[in-house]
């Protein structure tokens, strides 16, 4: 390949650098089309100063730039003509094929998630899908099967265009394609220039710091696809994590790991209970679903009765806006923050952990898990199956039909028909449930975990069942967090249809412990693992931004003598177990985290944490005393809430109030550097549990 021009211009530019330049220019065009349909505008930025706003253009016009490469690459290897044997020749074309179009795939993926969440994809997703490619394709095929056929082919047609279009240019004379090139690169080098230019300077000023953090994650974000995998890998978005890890962390009690026995040799046999224990969790529950916490119709008439005879705790957050980290925290007392990113659970977990069947099974408690999920997902099953699980029921194990979508035709049937891929129908697993229990003797106690499952997004239930509420559809897919905002009602409806008939299952598992003779000496707990928003605040789901919609879960828990009532107190759902231990009269476990809700005294000021590490937000949250603060970490910004005025967060008030904000971003700030120092320091602290926070000093009340 010639890689000089000639003095006199007679040739024409190096054909990599024509690919590169075409490439380029489809991408360009592209990205400010989709750009445009699907953000609204051709540059999507927040308010700021023009200078920084120009420098955000520039931006955009470099940050296709790795991909673009990539795609030359691959064209030049697909178009070449090398003299190779015909077989060696093939597989060089082929290769470049491959190259540029995984590229392209890639591109169009993350422009999917960005369609869908507003969000690229970022390294944590990328990771999750090279560990998990056969569940995070399942998920899709759930959430949004027509992705899985319209994102290859349109990846296919752009790079066809592409290729067209560069065979196109070879048509052109040599003085039209040197301009092509050098007006290229002239852009490429002013954006570069533009860019760093206007790029606000860190300094010591909290305000220029904040400045710099928001051009940064700005640019990041928008500038398209490879940008924003690029920033995560150079970790050059924000040192939001190195400012939270930069507090001390606190000062705490080691408190050292015991066996089942030890923690036994406490129990006084006097008070304790030989009752059943059942925790219901119920997908993407919010607290707003019952009458009694603000709900206006009846949808889950069992879980209204439940709580009627029960403790309902009006004050429930959940540790994490996803079901992997709020599930496994539920049930393990733990704080689900270990890492500073995304990590799915390894297949050891190196921590120590207790979980409601280490500490009952050697009581002569029998044990289950009914899910409806596969608890394969993002390691769950690893992280729950501690050994002491007798009976383990979820997707991948359950013996008949698993669901994906209720479209049934090609490759949607074939997914169906794998039992890894998809769902059980939560009556089937409740079917399930009710036979192990109607199997154990009389009088001997269980303990049971129960996943219910329909309420997950695209609030599908079977077409057999009548809708409670609205027609029981719309006109529109339904995709994850992405529907018209303005048909909020509509599919909210769908989403009570899909909790009423989780609700019906769970009212005939009710009904069996009754007939049975179970339910007078019985522990239920019923809660949501997380909330869901319908565009409360530019959202239609969950995982992405903690706010209330999605922060706040019901939790109710009936048992034997427990006296209805209605607790305001602040309560957090990694609290369940802890409770549940102080129900039974079996002494606290130095594994958990979370307190008995029993213990008034200590709930009165405790800080309320929850976690998002996905690819739709990094952030954290806390409340307090009134006060919540939310933290994104990517975009560096910050909201605080006077919850008691605002309960539904919608007015930011941190500029009136910043003693406050000060305060709860501390309380952040120490947990996090606490929870680092522990899980940093493995397997040395394995010998330690999870370290519990000294009571910090209340913020100022509103």
């Amino acid at each position: 390949m010639e890689l000089r021009w000639r003095r006199d211009g007679s040739a024409a530019p190096p054909a990599l650098l024509l690919d590169f330049a075409v490439a380029w220019c489809v991408g360009g065009v592209l990205r400010r089309t989709l750009f445009a349909a699907i953000a609204g505008s051709l540059w999507p930025f927040p308010p700021m100063p023009w200078f920084e706003r120009l420098g955000l253009i520039a931006f955009g016009f470099i940050g296709g730039v790795p991909g673009v490469v990539l795609i030359a690459i691959g064209m030049r290897l697909l178009m070449a003509r090398p003299r190779l044997t015909p077989i060696l020749a093939a597989a060089v074309r082929w290769c470049g094929f491959a190259l540029a179009y995984s590229v392209e795939l890639f591109i169009f993926l993350s422009w999917g998630t960005y369609y869908s969440t507003r969000e690229f994809l970022n390294a944590d997703l990328l990771a999750l899908f090279v560990r998990s490619p056969t569940q995070v394709f399942d998920h899709v095929a759930q959430i949004a099967p027509v992705a899985l056929v319209v994102v290859p082919v349109v990846a296919g047609a752009v790079l066809a265009l592409t290729w067209y279009l560069r065979r196109w240019v070879d048509t052109w004379p040599a003085r039209r394609t040197r301009a092509l090139v050098l007006s290229v690169g002239a852009t490429i080098a002013l954006s570069m220039v533009v860019a760093m230019v206007a790029e606000p300077a860190r300094s010591r000023s909290e305000d220029a710091e904040a400045s710099h953090d928001l051009f940064l994650s700005v640019a990041a974000a928008q500038s398209g696809p490879t940008a924003r995998i690029l920033a995560d890998l150079l970790h050059v978005v924000s040192n939001a994590e190195d400012r939270l890890s930069s507090w001390p962390a606190s000062v705490t009690t080691p408190r050292p790991v015991i066996d089942a026995a030890a923690w036994a040799r406490g129990i006084d046999a006097a008070k304790a209970h030989r009752w059943n224990v059942i925790v219901v969790m119920v997908e993407s529950m919010r607290a707003d679903v019952l009458t009694v916490l603000g709900g206006r119709r009846v949808v889950m008439p069992t879980v209204e009765a439940i709580a009627r005879d029960g403790v309902v705790y009006a004050d429930a957050v959940t540790p994490a806006s996803h079901s992997d980290y709020a599930t496994t925290s539920v049930l393990s007392s733990q704080y689900p923050l270990r890492t500073p990113t995304f990590a799915p659970f390894p297949a050891r977990p190196p921590y120590p952990r207790v979980l409601p069947w280490d500490l009952l099974r050697p009581l002569g408690y029998r044990t289950a898990v009914f899910s409806s999920q596969n608890e394969h997902w993002q390691g769950m099953y690893d992280f729950l199956n501690t050994g002491n699980v007798e009976h383990f029921l979820h997707a991948e194990t359950y013996q008949g039909d698993t669901y994906v979508d209720s479209l049934d035709f090609g490759f949607f049937k074939w997914l169906k028909e794998n039992r890894h891929a998809g769902k059980i129908d939560d009556s089937d697993t409740i079917d399930e449930a009710i036979a192990w229990t109607d199997s154990i003797a009389p009088g001997a106690p269980f303990v049971a975990y129960v996943n219910l499952q329909s309420s997950h997004t695209p609030y599908r239930q079977p077409l057999d069942v009548p809708p409670r509420f609205g027609s029981g559809r719309v006109s529109f897919r339904i995709v994850f967090g992405k529907y018209p905002a303005d048909s909020a009602g509509a599919v909210r409806d769908l989403y009570d249809n899909t909790l009423a008939y989780a609700d019906a299952q769970l009212g005939r598992l009710v009904d069996a412990l009754k007939q049975s003779g179970r339910w007078d000496s019985t522990v239920m707990v019923v809660l949501g693992d997380h909330g869901e928003g319908f565009y409360e605040h530019g959202f239609g789901a969950h995982g992405g931004s903690l706010y209330h919609e999605v922060t706040h879960v019901p939790v109710v828990i009936h048992a034997p003598g427990l006296a209805p009532r209605v607790d305001s107190l602040p309560a957090a759902s990694i609290d369940v177990l802890p409770t549940v231990l102080g129900l039974l009269g079996l002494p606290a476990h130095p594994g958990f985290q979370g307190i008995d809700l029993g213990d008034s005294t200590a709930r009165r000021h405790r800080p309320q944490y929850t976690l998002a590490e996905t690819g739709l937000a990094t952030e954290v949250a806390v409340e307090q005393d009134g006060w919540k603060l939310r933290f994104n970490l990517f975009h560096s910004d910050m909201q605080l809430f006077d919850v008691r005025h605002d309960p539904f967060e919608t007015r930011d008030v941190s500029a009136e109030h910043p003693v406050q904000q000060h305060a709860l971003l501390s309380t952040i700030g120490v947990w996090w550097a606490t929870q680092m120092r522990y899980y940093k320091g493995m397997p040395a602290n394995a010998a330690y549990y999870a370290p519990v926070l000294r009571a910090r000093a209340a913020v100022v009340p509103p």
